[in-house]
């Protein structure tokens, strides 16, 4: 079993050297400064190893699979060396010639981080193809996946060895090439900055912020936990520089910091609260209090699409109603039957086809059709005509400011906005303006509360700020597929979600592009839709 080494200044080194000590692979680890300086104060090490075991509690810090040792000379007999030195680029191209000087001629050496390219490192050594970089993201949660960094001059057997070690060692690899953010932050880090976007423009009031739940290759976690909890100094301050260099590299309009990052530049684990709290929103939630609360029990059903099955499972329960138009629901009855059987049976149990007669007892309608703007105007007008004023109307639509909408119907306090879709049914969104009627919406929010058991309250804007979170990840993930910067299956890996391109079959591009066609005006290249899939959508092709 190979002999690993790792040269180490912080948390994420000790997280890697328990990961293989836990497998059974023998471990050493150097501690060094910034500088790459040894760290000879033993306490420090012994800190930083219960700060790691109070998340791998399986592991125990008597572990005697890890050697801590106190030179570079120490290095000399194992097969894999890793740097894993969080600094300058100068003072990671210093440790590797002193790690290249210090180790066997067959050894590789690895280069863990997610800021310099390798090749920016590799260019020191004697022997630059022994070098390749390594980022695993997130290891000291327990998190499984990364990512295999190349560079011009690195070598296939390297990257098979590499890749056979971390199968063996149970993390699950994929191979990229460099690119600036590398292949997880490009997906998942810019991701997470598009969604603190919308509070940054006070969409959203830090208490919604917070409920975001989002899925992770460690399972589901609050969004605020995640990115704003005990690691955010690493996590904010190392953002800034990976996305300083995306906007260098690509123009600002695809990668924007939110301005909090820019405005303040020393952010810590202790302050950044209170940082955030500076700017937040004025709350501006409806109180339940003074309305007489509605139950909605006789629902008009329109434009369902499989990406929306999550909110069916709920609405199929109970003494609630459903109701579809006859014709305008084959195709998407006929892709539950193809795709869904036990929900196309409940489905076709529950619902009654709409008529002139029992239309007259629907208490909300609800429309999931993705549609231009002028479409949007023109159902809802349709719908107010056939239905009547009083009825409220609630859109389930990725996009489109409710006002633009409302404004030109004859009831405009009536319609209404959420967004659900295939992820957790507590992030749905309820949209908030001034023109909506209070009294219904109160009704609306208590009714989804208990489809849903939570909700997020956003107000008013073109898009739902989930919307632009999900979209902005699945096309730079394209982009990266279009580059060749990894194959469909390494994304998958690397990727936040690891079901980027199947979402998008789901999804269907066609809708993809619909959404994008509206977004790129009012923001930017983020969502420009790469030729990769305008190719595709216009030769009928999926990615599975």
């Amino acid at each position: 079993m190979s002999g690993i080494s790792i040269v180490s200044n912080e948390n994420a080194g000790n997280a890697i050297a328990f990961h293989f000590a836990s497998r059974g692979y023998e471990v050493q680890v150097l501690t060094v400064n910034e500088k790459g300086d040894i760290d000879t104060n033993p306490d420090r090490r012994i800190t930083r190893m219960r700060n790691i075991q109070s998340k791998f509690v399986d592991v125990s810090t008597e572990n005697k699979s890890i050697i801590w040792v106190e030179s570079y000379s120490a290095l000399s007999d194992a097969d894999i060396i890793i740097d894993a030195i969080h600094g300058e680029l100068d003072d990671k191209q210093t440790v590797l010639k002193k790690i290249e000087a210090n180790s066997r001629e067959d050894a590789l050496l690895l280069s863990s981080g997610r800021v310099h390219f390798p090749s920016a490192l590799a260019c020191v050594l004697k022997n630059p193809s022994r070098l390749l970089g390594i980022y695993l993201y997130d290891i000291e949660h327990g998190n499984n996946n990364g990512e295999i960094i190349t560079h011009d001059k690195y070598s296939k057997e390297a990257v098979e060895r590499i890749k056979n070690l971390f199968t063996q060692a149970e993390l699950r690899i994929g191979v990229v090439k460099e690119c600036v953010g590398f292949v997880h932050n490009r997906i998942g880090l810019f991701g997470f900055m598009c969604l603190l976007k919308f509070y940054d423009e006070k969409i959203l009031t830090i208490k919604e912020l917070s409920k975001y739940i989002i899925v992770s290759k460690v399972g589901p976690k609050l969004f605020f936990n995640l990115t704003l909890g005990k690691e955010a100094k690493y996590e904010l301050i190392e953002a800034r520089e990976v996305f300083i260099k995306l906007s260098e590299t690509s123009g600002n309009d695809p990668f924007r910091l939110p301005d909090y990052i820019n405005k303040y530049k020393d952010l810590t684990v202790d302050n950044i609260f209170d940082v955030m709290g500076q700017d937040s929103v004025e709350d501006y939630s409806i109180k339940d209090e003074g309305f007489e609360l509605k139950d909605y029990k006789k629902l008009y059903i329109t434009g369902l699409h499989p990406i929306y099955n999550n909110i069916l499972y709920p609405l199929l329960r109970g003494d609630i109603e459903l109701y579809f138009d006859e014709k305008e629901s084959e195709e998407y009855l006929s892709k539950l039957s193809e795709n869904y059987t036990d929900l196309y049976q409940k489905v076709r149990n529950k619902i009654t086809f709409i008529n002139k007669e029992n239309q007259k007892n629907i208490d909300l309608i609800i429309d999931f059709t993705i549609e231009s703007l002028e479409e949007k105007i023109e159902r809802c007008n349709t719908l107010q005509t056939e239905f009547g004023t009083e009825l409220p109307i609630l859109l389930n639509t990725p996009i489109h400011k409710l006002e633009d909408i409302a404004k030109s119907l004859t009831r405009p306090d009536m319609i209404f906005g959420m967004y659900t879709q295939k992820a957790y049914l507590s992030n749905t969104e309820l949209v908030i303006n001034d023109i909506i009627d209070k009294a219904a919406y109160v009704s609306i929010r208590k009714f989804i509360k208990k489809l849903t058991s939570n909700y997020i309250e956003t107000k008013d804007t073109y898009v739902r700020p989930l919307v632009y979170f999900n979209l902005a990840k699945l096309l730079e993930a394209s982009r990266l597929l279009e580059a060749g910067i990894a194959s469909k299956e390494d994304i998958e890996i690397v990727g936040v979600d690891g079901e980027i391109f199947n979402y998008m079959d789901i999804f269907e591009l066609k809708n993809i592009t619909k959404i994008c066609r509206y977004l790129e005006p009012i923001y930017g290249r983020t969502f420009t839709v790469p030729k990769l899939l305008l190719t595709m959508e216009a030769e009928g092709k999926t990615f599975y």
